[in-house]
């Protein structure tokens, strides 16, 4: 089996508790995203925007009071069927494919703006989703990616050092998909997929950033969500970056 198929049937057998914890992830207004793109990304009525691995449809409940055209991919299955179903019980709109990130089945500069939440980490081939996002975007459309460092303790010592020192076991996380699992899925099985992954032995969003350099971006902005210092390490844990690409006209 390919690694995007490994992810892809992981995905498929959590697609049920996932689903429920983003839907109190809604109910609760924990993302405060919400005006980061849209003030980020421009996004208002008619602008006709994608969403690259929407998982249980969190970005087209969280948007589709907007007026925005939306649309959707999202590589399992069972997450498309659960975005569709969501999105539909929300009242809202969204054209929802199943599809490979790193493989749009779009035409070329399409998109008002492209979005991608906690997706890239889980790619065999990151830079070439960058590469089909922004090939999908309109000249001087603006791209939004939230993503982290959730699997360099595999690979990165002081990411490791890190771990042990948590506050609480995961499973008592406030707001933790631990509770939602009634699937009974083994989270540890995405620790042997992610070893294999190359996002997952790099530094974020550092890597990123050099990748969409070499890209055709004109800005590339990014916002960081800090651990704790260990060892007088300051370490990334997530981070969001908005990137622009390039208008040829500008």
């Amino acid at each position: 089996m390919e690694l995007k198929d490994q992810v892809a049937d992981y995905w498929n057998r959590r697609s049920s508790g996932f689903s429920d914890a983003v839907m109190d992830e809604i109910r609760n207004g924990t993302n405060p995203s919400r005006d980061v793109i849209l003030e980020g990304l421009g996004i208002g009525p008619g602008s006709k925007v994608l969403d690259v691995g929407c998982g249980p449809g969190y970005y087209e409940m969280l948007l589709g009071d907007v007026g925005a055209e939306m649309h959707a991919i999202d590589y399992s299955e069972d997450m498309v069927e659960k975005a569709r179903a969501n999105v539909l019980k929300s009242g809202f709109a969204a054209d929802v494919r199943q599809m490979d990130a790193q493989s749009l089945d779009y035409p070329d500069g399409c998109f008002d703006a492209v979005l991608s939440r906690n997706v890239l980490w889980s790619l065999p081939d990151p830079e070439t989703a960058y590469r089909e996002m922004l090939r999908v975007m309109k000249p001087g459309a603006r791209g939004y990616v939230c993503d982290g460092n959730y699997y360099l303790h595999l690979h990165d010592e002081a990411y490791r050092r890190k771990r042990p020192r948590a506050a609480e076991p995961a499973e008592k996380a406030v707001g933790s998909h631990y509770r939602f699992n009634d699937d009974k899925v083994d989270f540890r099985e995405m620790d042997a997929i992610a070893s294999s992954l190359p996002a997952s032995a790099r530094r974020r969003p550092q890597w990123d950033c050099e990748i969409l350099m070499s890209l055709p971006c004109s800005e590339i902005r990014t916002r960081l969500r800090r651990f704790v210092s260990v060892d007088d390490e300051s370490l990334v844990g997530s981070f969001e970056i908005i990137f622009t690409k390039e208008d040829s006209q500008a």
